[in-house]
C-alpha cells in the first residue's frame, strides 16, 4: 500500500521499490519517517520503523534495501501472507526480562552493601 501509493503520489524519491521489484529502499529517512510513516504506521521513529521489518522477517541488504522473499512488487498474495516473527518478539522479550533481572540484583546488591547508620 505505501509503496503503491508513493508511485502514485509522486513520492518515490523517499521511499520506492528497486528495479528488480524484489526489495525497497528508503532513500530520505529524515523526510520518510516526518512525512510518510505518521500515514501509514503508528511509530514515528525510523528505528522503529526497521526493528518491524526484521520482525516481519525483512532483511537489508548491503544497499540499503530491505528484502524478504514473499515481499515482491507484483504479488500481493504473498505480501499479504506476512507474518510476525513469534520468535523474534520471544527473543526481545527475554531480552528485556533478562536486562529487568540483572537491573534488580544489582539493586539487591546495592542494599545488603550499603551501610545503614
Amino acid at each position: 500500500k505505501l509503496l503503491k501509493a508513493t508511485e502514485e503520489q509522486g513520492t518515490s524519491h523517499i521511499v520506492s521499490w528497486l528495479p528488480d521489484g524484489n526489495s525497497f529502499k528508503v532513500f530520505d529517512t529524515k523526510t520518510f519517517t516526518e512525512k510518510v510513516m505518521p500515514s501509514y504506521f503508528s511509530q514515528t521513529r525510523y528505528n522503529s520503523f526497521r526493528r518491524q521489518c526484521y520482525i516481519y522477517g525483512f532483511r537489508l541488504r548491503r544497499d540499503g534495501a530491505f528484502y524478504h522473499p514473499k515481499f515482491k512488487k507484483d504479488d500481493l498474495k504473498g505480501s499479504l501472507s506476512l507474518r510476525r516473527n513469534q520468535e523474534g518478539d520471544r527473543r526481545r522479550k527475554n531480552h528485556v526480562e533478562q536486562k529487568h533481572f540483572v537491573q534488580e540484583k544489582q539493586l539487591s546488591m546495592h542494599d545488603e552493601t550499603s551501610c545503614s547508620i
